[in-house]
């Protein structure tokens, strides 16, 4: 059996290929073709590529497709056909090319070849067969990414056929990074969260590169905003979210990818809305845990927003009602059990009077179609704090479990509907940066601390999950482009946005990082309150600076 060191070629690439899981033909032909990218991008001004405007984006679209499948089955069967599609009109472009005597170079038609043969690849890998049908031909997964990898050698070549001496040592450095890529699949690494180079870009590919990112500036900025953004993710081994990129893929239609300033319009939104809903899924999972009393905290140090004060939305108010129908029924029967024991039971008045209070609330939203969410948050505090006492639980006996399912399911329905508010509201937002503070430095020494999280070296504490480790990883990411953007930026309204963004996600890792703390030190028989140390740290005068090094320091404490 060929090991991945021996790969040298397309026959030894493709024999490896073929004892290997279809995924990972997709790793090594995205890579291959990303390699080459900037020829193909180099051209967009040419007279071949605006005459034939329907493959403008076609590209961009295929490396979308390819990035977000290196996670296997990314791209599902409903998207086989586009997939494969895709590949076929870029196989066509160069075919067309051809045909009108465009000034379509042989380097172009090998970067085309590679972009389209990349995007069939992953058709391949993801579909209910390993064969794609291409004229006259059937090529499995393995066969295809292998010739990906040909075509992009041969792009190089081509290139460079002035100087042949140079052309062959290039064509030849394609398969060496195509034989590392297949290294790093073999030992379980993803070769994407590398550098596209594995060191300095060469000057081929810089000089392609700078023509491409010349023909982004002469047009509208919003029109190539991302995929700058995109490609430097590319090149330097930290690739935008796969499911960004999946999402793009699966959400903007065939006729929006025609144009690439509408295409550039929806990105930004559903950007915005998938940023959004993982600013929601990391505070509902792991920002720091939600109580009715902690809440209660934030609420006063901050005024509430309005669609907290009062939600009369009717289709978040209609979802939320929906979601309540269970809670409503459990609570009207711990009232009637709860009724039934009478005076004998000492609080049970109490816990009752606010239950109903929930219940008369949810009902009155019904019918006027307006929820008060603060008082269903004061509700709610007096119930978890009955729910928390010793005293009740001693007293309730069976109806005990009964009241502590109840109050975590009220918590639960108000955190799933209102975390993106809650989120908005939290103190972390009063964090700052300190103003001598580096923020490259800061972001570093949180990166260290989501990576003691992840592998627990320094600690020596339970791991934190590999889910949450990534959430983290991408906020971080986000932060990383955000300090990116700053340094560049010289609107006063823009660099003030970007800062406040970039310190409150800092602030967030920070309190997520120090409640794992809490809770992995709790397992050890350590707990020391890092966590409630976080919620007050606005109120010491103190940043971010001085908070992640007082996390960090707790590592030997």
């Amino acid at each position: 059996m060929i090991k991945a060191s021996e790969i040298t070629d397309k026959d030894s690439l493709q024999a490896w290929l073929e004892t290997r899981q279809r995924v990972d033909s997709i790793a090594i032909a995205h890579r291959a073709a990303m390699r080459v990218f900037s020829i193909w991008g180099a051209s967009l001004k040419e007279r071949w590529h605006i005459n034939f405007d329907a493959s403008m984006m076609i590209a961009f679209r295929c490396a979308l497709s390819t990035g977000a499948s290196q996670n296997a089955g990314a791209l599902g069967k409903h998207l086989l056909e586009r997939s494969i599609s895709e590949g076929f009109d870029l196989t066509r472009a160069s075919w067309s090319a051809h045909e009108n005597g465009s000034g379509w170079s042989q380097s172009d038609d090998n970067a085309f070849r590679a972009a389209s043969h990349a995007v069939l690849s992953t058709a391949a890998a993801t579909g209910e067969t390993n064969v794609i049908s291409l004229p006259e031909n059937k090529f499995g997964t393995a066969e295809l990414s292998s010739m990906v990898v040909q075509y992009a050698a041969d792009a190089v070549y081509s290139v460079l056929s002035s100087e042949p001496e140079i052309a062959r040592k290039s064509h030849d450095e394609i398969w060496r990074l195509a034989a590392s890529d297949a290294i790093k699949v073999e030992v379980g690494l993803n070769p994407a969260l590398n550098n596209l180079w594995e060191g300095r870009m060469p000057n081929w590919c810089a000089t392609k590169e700078a023509k491409m990112l010349s023909n982004w500036d002469t047009d509208p900025k919003p029109r190539w905003a991302f995929w700058r953004r995109w490609w430097n993710g590319v090149v330097t081994g930290r690739p935008l979210d796969p499911k960004l990129q999946l999402a793009l893929v699966e959400e903007i239609d065939d006729e929006t990818w025609r144009d690439p300033d509408k295409v550039a319009a929806r990105i930004v939104e559903i950007e915005e809305e998938f940023h959004k809903s993982a600013d929601v899924d990391l505070y509902t999972a792991t920002l720091f845990d939600f109580t009715f009393d902690k809440m209660a905290g934030v609420m006063r140090a901050v005024p509430l927003p309005q669609d907290w004060e009062h939600l009369d939305d009717p289709d978040r108010l209609s979802e939320f009602l929906r979601d309540a129908s269970e809670l409503r029924e459990k609570l009207d029967l711990m009232c009637t059990a709860l009724r039934a024991e009478g005076r004998a039971m000492q609080g049970a008045g109490i816990v009752a009077t606010y239950a109903i209070a929930v219940l008369d609330e949810l009902k009155r939203a019904e019918n006027l179609g307006e929820l008060r969410v603060g008082m269903l948050m004061e509700y709610g505090r007096i119930l978890e704090s009955a729910a928390n006492s010793d005293e009740t639980h001693k007293e309730f006996g069976l109806l005990s479990p009964a009241l502590k399912a109840n109050v975590e399911s009220l918590r639960a329905l108000v955190r799933d509907h209102f975390a993106y508010t809650l989120a908005r509201s939290s103190v972390l937002k009063s964090i700052r940066l300190e103003d001598d503070a580096d923020p490259v430095r800061v972001l570093s020494l949180f990166r260290d601390l989501v990576l003691d999280a992840k592998e627990a070296r320094a600690s020596k504490l339970v791991p934190i999950s590999r889910e949450d480790a990534a959430i983290l990883s991408d906020i971080l990411d986000s932060v990383d482009n955000k300090i990116r953007a700053l340094a560049v930026s010289d609107d006063a309204d823009n660099r003030s946005s970007l800062k406040r963004d970039m310190d409150f996600q800092m602030a967030k890792v920070g309190a997520t990082y120090a409640v794992y703390r809490d809770r992995a030190k709790a397992v050890s028989k350590g707990a020391e309150g890092v966590s409630d140390d976080v919620l007050k740290w606005s109120k010491r005068g103190e940043g971010l600076w001085a908070l992640a090094r007082r996390l960090w320091d707790s590592l030997s404490g």
